[in-house]
């Protein structure tokens, strides 16, 4: 087995690089369970196949390993998942044959167990061995963390390097559970209990032969799903299960949740049993048609997993979110803008007319065919509660119930409206694609450039004291004073770019959004610009909205937040942004993910009511309860993977000799982190080799350009003196950074086994052990890349910014 790196000190001819992990977590919803009161359609989720990197689009099994890795068993092969990429394993890398796997348990040690149609299997850190079997079909864990087989032969425990059958459970048995002391086993047309060596079987009621395919305790009772109907038992007798459609299905998974949700598995759909007693199906507008649920796993962190053997892999997880789409009743689910309704209602602008949102159902206020234009693309309710309608061309009036076409407006059905404002009062501006307009007692007058130039595309409209407007254009800020339109000097460097919002932070700070020049702060008339180099995670957003001490923000990449105090605090003292992903939105890693959010670019892009924030998206209107977002949970330790070097790969603990002067080594790395792992983002250095972090981003791969042999100083986290040492970080140090060691060895003369000198350079790699502390982490993440300087931007100046078991050694693919 590969060995942990261990620190060498101040040894001759030794060259040291350390590489710094640093894991910038984004958010998902930390509870510990599925939240119950939500409806399955609000959930978040993501479905996984063989295009992403399964071995087989079948999923039988699905267990966690002690790093938190998820493994899954296929009717190919199996396969680990960091929440982000799949690492396959078949039998031409492990020489071992893992086709069918119908069962999988990892144990407390590190190793994950499987069982096929005729071997068990052990996997520990990359290491494959495995037993002749019975064909195994469920494995779970005894009292003392030893595994025990229901196999084709009957029910045993792994012990010793062989299989001690219990007595009075031979035969066929398909189904395990443990309740305390308490060993339930179901087989073929009987259930049978084992307690302290007492074993007794209870005969399926007469029918049908069946066997028992799943076993749950939920609500008291047990809950046995066979072939032929789910069934219950209260210790003595069986009864059919409440519902008539489960009586007769074929039940192929069950699994009682940390919430108390049974979830019941079968060819033809997913079922919900609520703690309450009701019964949900998941029908085909939420989940696909004859899903065949073979497994049903929870995480450490609450996530539900399917596993499907037409549509692979799926993941359920909690939502900060509800969403009110098509089966809420909106016409149309492309939504563009949102408006607080006069009576407390939300309205909703989309490409197919304006509708009403209230006590949870959607109903259409004005049809597509009474407006201008079909596409409502901002909205705004002025003063008197009249609601203004912007069009893809034109305006509408929606006042007391009925709609109107101002004649006056007529001139604007040439053109877009991106937004709608009032200010003073009486009087309303309309940003269009073609200009500023301003309505003022009956008169229509046009301001800015040509139609037809990026300047004249009006996106954002913020009225200052002064009695002037300053405007976001597509070709960077404006200003209209004293009816003259022009650029300010401070607004210089966003000449080219598209302004998406402006607005208030505090009393003398403006914060305005772009397309894609992050975010800008404008204070005492400098202007500081923030992007991804600082810390966002992108470099778009649409819209903005204070809520307490966070700031959300809306983007093409979903919903993102940021402490106020960071965009607040002077660019010298700032280390940084450390903003934390709310929402994932257009995620591409699952056909399944309903999110889309977010769209952008006009009026009524974010509306903030309360706790909640009301966000427009291709799916619906989405409602984020702010109120209820909490930091992201921590992923477990980066680990280092595999070395690339002269298209060969090294796994960890490897050691192999490259010439002096190799250049250009990769090295993979991963941390498994199961709840939105698209979004986890990573940062590196190579300590003593290039101290600067390099931020990585999703990117899981280094690209180190080994040193001349010297001997390299490290320094320690929060101290000014460098250190000749290689260690664990230090649990006292100021920043959470873990550390993972990497060792290059060069020497004038050969090395041999034994360790002589030899010429080249030696380099060994080897996986993170946690009993040996290998990786070290002090807290929460802290480091937050170099701060954004504030410059007098009006000059210009801009940042550049295993019986004998068979062994076979697993090599990367």
């Amino acid at each position: 087995m590969p060995q942990p790196i261990r620190a060498i000190v101040g040894r001759r001819g030794m060259a040291w690089i350390a590489l710094l992990l640093l894991v910038l977590l984004v958010s998902a919803p930390a509870s510990h369970a599925l939240d119950a009161s939500t409806r399955f359609r609000d959930y978040v989720l993501n479905n996984w196949s063989s295009a992403h990197g399964l071995p087989q689009i079948s999923v039988l099994s699905i267990t966690q390993d002690r790093d938190g890795f998820l493994w899954l068993g296929t009717q190919n092969g199996v396969a680990r998942f960091d929440g982000q990429h799949f690492q396959s394993y078949e039998r031409g890398d492990t020489g071992v044959d893992l086709s069918m796997v119908d069962a999988a348990w990892a144990d407390a040690a590190g190793a994950v167990w499987f069982g096929t149609g005729q071997n068990l299997v052990r996997e520990y850190r990359g290491g494959f061995e495995h037993w002749p079997s019975a064909a195994i079909y469920a494995i779970r864990g005894d009292a003392q963390g030893q595994p025990l087989l229901a196999t084709a032969a009957g029910v045993g425990i792994w012990r010793n390097g062989r299989l001690q059958p219990i007595a009075g459970l031979a035969g066929p048995f398909f189904a395990l559970l443990r309740q305390g002391d308490v060993l339930w086993a179901g087989g073929l047309n009987r259930l049978c209990r084992d307690s302290a060596g007492h074993t007794r079987c209870f005969a399926l009621p007469a029918g049908a032969s069946r066997r028992v395919t799943a076993l749950a305790w939920n609500a008291g009772r047990l809950w046995v799903g066979t072939s032929a109907g789910l069934l219950q038992f209260d210790g003595q007798h069986f009864s059919a299960a409440p519902w008539p459609l489960l009586a007769r299905i074929d039940i192929q998974s069950l699994l009682r949740d940390r919430a108390g949700n049974l979830w019941i598995g079968s060819i033809a759909a997913l079922y919900r049993r609520y703690p309450d007693g009701r019964l949900e199906t998941i029908d085909n507008t939420t989940f696909p048609p004859n899903p065949w649920i073979d497994a049903i796993f929870e995480d450490r962190d609450g996530n539900l997993w399917l596993g499907s053997h037409t549509q692979s892999l799926y993941r359920v997880a909690n939502s900060w979110t509800a969403r009110y789409g098509q089966d809420a009743g909106l016409d149309d689910p492309f939504v563009w803008t949102l408006a607080a309704g006069a009576d407390g209602g939300i309205d909703i602008g989309t490409n197919g007319g304006l509708s009403k949102l209230a006590d949870g159902k959607v109903t259409t206020l004005v049809p597509a065919g009474a407006l201008p234009n079909p596409g409502v693309y901002s909205l705004y309710r002025d003063a008197q509660g009249a609601l203004w309608i912007g069009t893809r061309g034109g305006v509408a009036l929606w006042r007391q119930g009925r709609l109107s076409l101002p004649p006056v407006l007529a001139p604007l059905r040439a053109w877009q409206i991106n937004l709608i404002d009032e200010y003073p009062r009486g009087t309303y501006w309309f940003g269009t694609q073609g200009g500023l307009y301003r309505l003022q007692a009956g008169a229509l007058t046009r301001y800015g450039a040509s139609p037809g130039s990026a300047a004249a595309r009006i996106r954002a409209l913020l009225p200052l004291a002064n009695g002037a407007l300053l405007l976001g254009t597509e070709d960077g800020v404006r200003e209209l004073r004293a009816g003259h339109i022009s650029a300010p000097a401070w607004a210089m460097p966003l000449r080219g770019h598209f302004v998406t919002s402006l607005g208030w932070l505090d009393h003398d700070t403006l914060l305005l959004t772009t397309l894609d020049a992050g975010l800008g702060l404008l204070r005492n008339g400098r202007l500081r610009l923030l992007t991804q180099q600082d810390g966002l995670p992108t470099d778009n957003a649409w819209a903005f909205a204070s809520h307490g001490s966070e700031v959300y923000f809306s983007s093409i990449k979903g919903v993102w937040r940021v402490p106020l105090r960071m965009l607040l605090q002077p660019p010298a003292a700032a280390p940084g942004i450390r903003a934390q992903r709310v929402l994932t939105g257009n995620n591409r890693i699952g056909s399944e993910e309903r999110t889309r959010c977010c769209n952008g670019g006009g009026g009524g892009r974010m509306l903030r009511v309360g706790d909640t924030l009301w966000l427009p998206s291709i799916n619906g209107a989405l409602a984020l309860d702010m109120a209820a977002v909490r930091a992201p949970p921590a992923p477990s330790a980066p680990r280092i993977e595999r070395l690339h070097h002269v298209q060969a790969w090294y796994a960890t603990g490897a050691t192999t000799r490259m010439p002096l002067g190799a250049r250009n080594v990769e090295i993979e790395y991963t941390a498994p982190y199961l709840n939105n792992a698209a979004a986890l983002n990573f940062r590196y250095r190579l300590t003593g080799y290039d101290n600067a972090w390099i931020a990585a981003g999703a990117r899981r791969v280094a690209l180190v350009h080994p040193p001349a042999s010297r001997a390299l100083p490290l320094r320690r986290a929060g101290t000014r003196r460098p250190r000749r040492m290689v260690g664990a970080s230090d649990p006292r140090d100021r920043d959470s950074r873990v550390l993972v060691r990497m060792a290059l060895a060069a020497s004038p003369g050969r090395t041999a086994a034994g360790g002589a000198a030899a010429a080249g350079r030696a380099l060994a790699l080897a996986a993170p052990d946690a009993a040996t502390a290998t990786v070290g982490s002090a807290g929460r993440a802290a480091h937050r890349g170099t701060a954004s300087r504030q410059s007098a931007l009006a000059s210009g100046q801009r940042r550049a910014d295993r019986g004998k078991p068979q062994r076979s050694a697993h090599r990367p693919r």
